[in-house]
């Protein structure tokens, strides 16, 4: 069997044809067959550009909400959701111009991963806005307190005869009015103010050292996940 090698598929190298022919045996009588076997082997200069570096991005781009400010959470919130629908989105697309098959190929291992991290980077985000909010929840109650401040006096002392005042017999005896003031008048809305005049603001510095934390994390497993997925995919001698 001969083909024309300029005939090329956008997907898949040609690597060898072999032909063979043997005869089958049949209810209606012997025929004889034709075989043909090619052997096909992948571009990865295709799957690079069309899934893996659009995939690898997104990974790449779910990051930026660790260098947002705790407190951006509709930027931190729309990202993380954009990027895993986008991940989804892609695995969808792949699995049409695949042949589907009973067993999970590289593909499949690769944006389950990328899948895991994005969505990672979202429950991340989550737990720094919960962490973030606790200053505002839990913080003011503990601030906020009553205190009476009490001012006592007695009624004046009267004349009955004439029915006037004596001046200068006023003595302090019983609770006549108290006044109650708002303790956290003296602390910030989201933290404790010091006689410096400095915040102490304990959860959010907790949520933005997981964020820093993260920024150094996710792209050191990410990394570790490329090559451990490359070197054992690369390396797979083909059958």
């Amino acid at each position: 069997m001969e083909y024309n090698e300029h005939i090329k598929m956008p997907q898949f190298n040609v690597i060898n044809i072999t032909t063979s022919s043997e005869e089958s045996q049949l209810r209606l009588g012997n025929f004889s067959t034709l075989m043909a076997r090619f052997t096909l082997e992948r571009v990865m200069g295709f799957y690079i550009v069309h899934t893996f570096l659009p995939s690898f991005l997104l990974v790449m781009l779910s990051w930026i909400t660790f260098w947002l400010h705790v407190d951006a959470t509709p930027a931190r919130a729309s990202l993380g959701i954009t990027t895993v629908l986008t991940v989804t989105t892609q695995v969808s697309a792949s699995r049409f111009t695949l042949p589907e098959v009973s067993y999970p190929t590289a593909l499949d291992i690769w944006f389950s991963g990328c899948l895991m991290f994005v969505f990672s980077a979202l429950l991340e985000f989550a737990l720094v806005n919960y962490i973030y909010l606790l200053d505002i929840r839990v913080r003011p109650s503990k601030q906020t307190g009553t205190k009476s401040v009490y001012a006592t006096t007695e009624p004046s002392s009267m004349d009955v005869s004439n029915n006037s005042f004596v001046p200068g017999e006023y003595k302090p005896k019983t609770d006549i009015f108290a006044v109650k003031y708002d303790s956290s008048s003296a602390a910030t809305k989201n933290g404790i103010a010091n006689n410096a005049g400095e915040t102490f603001k304990p959860y959010v510095q907790y949520a933005q050292r997981i964020d820093r934390i993260s920024r150094v994390v996710f792209p050191l497993l990410f990394t570790f996940f490329n090559v451990l997925f490359w070197s054992i995919y690369l390396h797979e001698p083909t059958n």
